[in-house]
């Protein structure tokens, strides 16, 4: 990271050279002649000089701007790894968080089932138990008619049970 720093101060600074060397010239081009002597100067000569200067202040620009995007590259891998690294662990650990929620839901659950399941031979002898009181009950409270009726029909259901049955049954 330092690297990168350095080289886009170093960017930076030869950008602010660049300019400073470019106004400088744009002034004394304006202000003082380029020919000096007796040697004849037109137009042209300016702008070649001028276009030369430029020329080469691109190049130098250019050349800077390749090296810092060099730089960029060759630490880009490292930063990418890094930040995907980050976000996988931030991924994995957000999964593992889930789980251990969903773990701690499935004890919660299981310690109820488990209590149900305790609860369930006591509730079945309960009903057992209210059921026989209930056919008690309800044989006391019936006339007595009724009763001898039923037995009727039980000593009638008897007998047509032995009947349907074969001989060798008996």
């Amino acid at each position: 990271m330092t690297v990168t720093r350095f080289a886009i101060a170093t960017y930076y600074l030869a950008i602010c050279v660049f300019l400073i060397c470019l106004v400088t010239l744009v002034v004394k081009l304006t202000f003082w002649p380029v020919c000096i002597g007796a040697s004849a100067c037109d137009g042209w000569t300016v702008a070649g000089l001028v276009e030369s200067i430029l020329g080469l202040g691109a190049v130098f620009l250019g050349i800077l701007g390749a090296i810092a995007l060099a730089a960029w590259w060759t630490n880009l891998d490292k930063r990418v790894e890094d930040r995907v690294t980050q976000l996988f662990a931030a991924r994995v650990q957000a999964v593992q968080d889930s789980i251990d929620q969903l773990n701690g839901r499935a004890e919660e659950l299981r310690g109820k089932v488990d209590a149900i399941e305790e609860m369930i031979p006591e509730l079945q002898q309960r009903i057992n138990m209210a059921q026989q009181s209930a056919q008690l009950a309800l044989e006391e409270t019936l006339p007595p008619n009724v009763k001898a009726l039923r037995e009727h029909n039980q000593r009638m259901q008897k007998a047509t049970d032995q009947q349907g049955q074969s001989p060798d049954a008996r």
